[in-house]
């Protein structure tokens, strides 16, 4: 809803959603579907909004503000995959070892996430308790992330289970390539030195849905962004596909869908700049966790749209979703899910 921002706002939307899509023509393509995450997006990134804090956010920032939000929508409508990973990475695992590193590990991992020069891989577990066969608990939480790791990525691993004065006991791991220890034979065998460990804490879960709430702008900015690109995508493949030499998007149930879509998504946008536009008082929490599950809930919508739309990268299929952008993006969205609910 851009009635609510002024010229310069706009540009800079403009701007960033032009350059990846000219950086990054590979990627994008103009009639590509977004899948994929250039290997270089990070780093290229963190030049051109050096200055910003973009790749930064203090973990104790709560003023809401904009221009975060407008670069990462201009870069994720242009590239959707690499807007679920941005929000993984600029807006869960960096605030989260800002938070809950201990300070080797904040020295060891913050100056490469920032710079771009590493990429932040996010994975939120629910687990039985942690006095319940803790080997076997932490090999279940390492192994999905081991690959990452592999490919030098940080991974930041938190598991959630029921207990606590809290209701949720919560444990943390971050870790690399140079962590991986390998016990016994196969996928099963690879374990984690205690380093790898954060202090979350006792109040670890609301400090966790605070920090989600003071990355918003990061969060929502990637994710509404990634949801624009992919419906650009979902259009281009309703005109081209076609049963019997008549596009789908000749079908009313199409058109319904789609425009819904299309609504849904200006409504959120609006609400996310009316949120955090200079001048205004901001949201109060429970208003920004409300607007951050239905942008979640609107989102996995959106999703399988593209999947039955069958957009290239989007597939239903769940051979092609489990290591895929659509894998990934609906585990980030799980993830927020449980986190703000």
């Amino acid at each position: 809803m851009d009635a609510l921002l002024g010229p310069d706002e706009i540009g800079l939307r403009e701007e960033l959603r032009a350059w990846a899509r000219q950086e990054f023509a590979a990627t994008a393509g103009p009639e590509g579907s977004g899948s994929g995450f250039p290997p270089d997006l990070l780093e290229k990134l963190a030049v051109r909004a050096r200055g910003s804090g973009l790749l930064a956010p203090g973990a104790d920032t709560h003023v809401p503000t904009i221009g975060p939000a407008l670069m990462l929508e201009g870069v994720s409508s242009a590239l959707p995959e690499a807007g679920f990973r941005l929000a993984e990475h600029a807006g869960l695992c960096i605030p989260f070892i800002r938070s809950f590193g201990r300070p080797d590990q904040r020295e060891r991992y913050l100056p490469p996430l920032t710079e771009g020069r590493m990429t932040g891989s996010w994975l939120w577990v629910e687990t039985e308790p942690a006095e319940s066969r803790p080997d076997a608990r932490l090999r279940m939480v390492v192994n999905p992330f081991s690959s990452a790791a592999a490919r030098g990525e940080t991974a930041v691993v938190v598991t959630a289970s029921e207990g606590g004065a809290s209701g949720r006991d919560l444990e943390a791991f971050v870790f690399d390539e140079r962590d991986l220890r390998r016990e016994g034979g196969g996928e099963s065998g690879f374990m984690l030195p205690d380093s790898c460990r954060m202090a979350v804490g006792s109040q670890g879960y609301e400090t966790t849905r605070a920090l989600v709430r003071s990355s918003s702008p990061v969060v929502l900015g990637c994710l509404l962004g990634a949801a624009a690109g992919l419906l650009e995508s979902c259009y281009k493949a309703a005109r081209t596909r076609g049963v019997f030499e008549t596009p789908i998007l000749d079908a009313r149930d199409v058109q319904v869908r789609l425009s819904e879509a299309r609504v849904g998504l200006e409504a959120l946008r609006w609400l996310m700049y009316r949120a955090l536009l200079p001048g205004t008082s901001g949201p109060s929490a429970e208003e920004l966790d409300r607007l951050l599950v239905e942008t979640v809930a609107f989102i996995s919508g959106v999703l399988d749209l593209a999947g039955r739309l069958e957009v290239p990268g989007w597939s239903l299929v769940p051979a092609a979703t489990a290591s895929g952008g659509a894998g990934r993006a609906r585990a980030l969205l799980t993830s927020l899910g449980h986190i703000l609910l």
